[in-house]
C-alpha cells in the first residue's frame, strides 16, 4: 500500500481522544434532528482567539441615536458581571451592523470572569488587544466606531436573532474556524449524541477513502453493507471503523513483511490457509511473513460484515513483486472479538500471477 501506517494510527488515536465537536458536527446533527438550519451566516467569523463552546447568554441592542452611551455601557457591564463562567455571550444589533459592540475593556472583563467568548451580529474593535489576550471573538468584522450612543440595551437573556438564526438562553454554541453552530437547549443531549456518531462515521469514511482512493467506491460499499446494519447492536460503526483500520494494518504488514506489527493483531490460535493450499499456524505464519518479499499491494472491493463477536472481511487485491511481476487475488479473513479486542483468527488467501 502506498499510504503509511502512521496515517491509520493517527485516525485511531483521534477516535480514542475525548470528543471535540466542530461547528460542522453540531450544525449537521442539529439540522438533521430539528429540520431547521442550525448555523449562523458565514459573515460571522472568528476575529480573535480560538474555538468556543458553551451555553448561550443573550444581549439584544436596538438602534437609538439618542441613546446614552453611559447608560448602555453600564447595562452591558452589569449584564456581563452577572453571567456564569463558561458562558458564550451572544450579542446582536438590530440595524446597522457596522458598529463595534465589544472592545478591549469588555474582552478583558470577560476573560477575567472566565467567560467562553463573544459572538456578535455586528462588529468588534481593539483588534490588537483582543489578539494579545487571546480572547475568542466571532463577529462580522472589526470597526473603529462604538455602538455606544447609537444603540441601547433592550433585552438580556431573551431570544434574539443573530446571524440569521434564533438563539435562546441556554442553547449550546460551538464556534470555530468554520463558523458558528447552535443546538437548541431542549435537545442538546440528543444533538451531541448524534454529532458524536456522525463524527465517528466520518472518520471511518475518511479512512476508507484514503485506502481505496475512490469516494464512489466507498459510497457503493456503504450502500451494499446497509442490510447488515440491522444485524448488529449499538456500536456497529465503531466496529466497522476498527475493523477497517485493522484490515489496513494487516495488509500493510504483509506488504512490508513486518512481523512485529503483525504480532499485535493475530490470535494465539491463528491458522492461515495460504494461496498454495498449505495451512500454517501463528508461529509459522510469522516466520513466513518475515521471509517474504516486500510488496506493493492495492486493495479494493472491501466488504466487512459483523455478526456479534465474529466478523468477516472480504476483499480483492492487486500486487506487484520486487521484480516487477504483477498479480491479483482475493482474501477472506475471519476476525473474533476477544477481551474487547478484534483479533485475526483465520485468513484464506487466493492469488493468481
Amino acid at each position: 500500500m502506498k499510504l503509511t501506517i502512521a496515517f491509520w494510527l493517527f485516525l485511531q488515536a483521534a477516535r480514542t481522544t475525548p470528543v471535540e465537536f466542530t461547528s460542522s458536527d453540531v450544525a449537521d446533527a442539529a439540522e438533521a434532528l430539528t429540520g431547521h438550519r442550525a448555523h449562523m451566516t458565514h459573515e460571522i467569523r472568528r476575529v480573535s482567539g480560538a474555538r468556543v463552546t458553551g451555553p448561550a447568554v443573550t444581549l439584544r441592542l436596538t438602534r437609538d441615536d439618542g441613546a446614552s452611551s453611559v447608560e448602555a455601557g453600564v447595562a452591558a457591564i452589569t449584564f456581563l458581571e452577572q453571567v456564569p463562567e463558561g458562558s458564550v455571550v451572544i450579542a446582536a444589533l438590530d440595524a446597522d451592523k457596522g458598529f463595534a459592540v465589544f472592545g478591549a475593556s469588555f474582552a478583558v472583563l470577560a476573560k477575567a470572569r472566565n467567560l467562553a467568548g463573544f459572538v456578535i451580529d455586528g462588529a468588534a474593535r481593539d483588534s490588537a488587544v483582543l489578539t494579545d489576550i487571546g480572547f475568542p471573538v466571532f463577529a462580522r468584522g472589526m470597526a473603529a466606531g462604538s455602538a455606544g450612543g447609537h444603540y441601547r440595551v433592550t433585552g438580556t437573556n431573551v431570544p434574539i436573532q443573530c446571524g440569521d438564526l434564533t438563539v435562546a438562553p441556554g442553547d449550546y454554541v460551538v464556534a470555530d474556524e468554520d463558523g458558528v453552530a447552535v443546538a437548541p437547549k431542549a435537545r442538546v443531549a440528543e444533538i451531541l449524541e448524534t454529532a458524536a456518531r456522525r463524527q465517528r462515521e466520518e472518520r471511518a469514511l475518511l479512512t476508507r477513502i484514503a485506502e481505496t482512493k475512490s469516494y464512489l467506491r466507498v459510497l457503493t460499499e456503504t450502500r451494499s453493507s446497509e442490510p447488515a446494519a440491522a444485524m448488529t447492536q449499538d456500536g456497529r460503526m465503531d466496529d466497522i471503523a476498527e475493523l477497517t483500520r485493522l484490515n489496513a494494518l494487516y495488509v500493510d504488514s504483509v506488504a512490508q513483511a513486518n512481523v512485529q506489527q503483525f504480532e499485535t493483531i493475530l490470535a494465539n490460535d491463528f491458522l492461515c490457509s495460504n494461496s498454495d493450499g498449505t495451512l500454517v499456524n501463528r508461529a509459522e505464519f510469522l516466520a513466513q511473513t518475515g521471509r517474504g518479499p516486500k510488496l506493493i499491494i492495492e486493495v479494493g472491493d472491501v466488504r466487512i460484515r459483523v455478526f456479534g463477536d465474529v466478523a468477516l472481511i472480504h476483499a480483492q487485491t492487486t500486487f506487484t513483486l520486487p521484480d516487477g511481476r504483477r498479480g491479483r487475488g482475493r482474501y477472506t479473513d475471519v476476525w473474533a472479538r476477544r477481551e474487547n479486542r478484534w483479533l485475526a483468527v483465520s485468513p484464506h488467501v487466493t492469488r493468481v500471477m
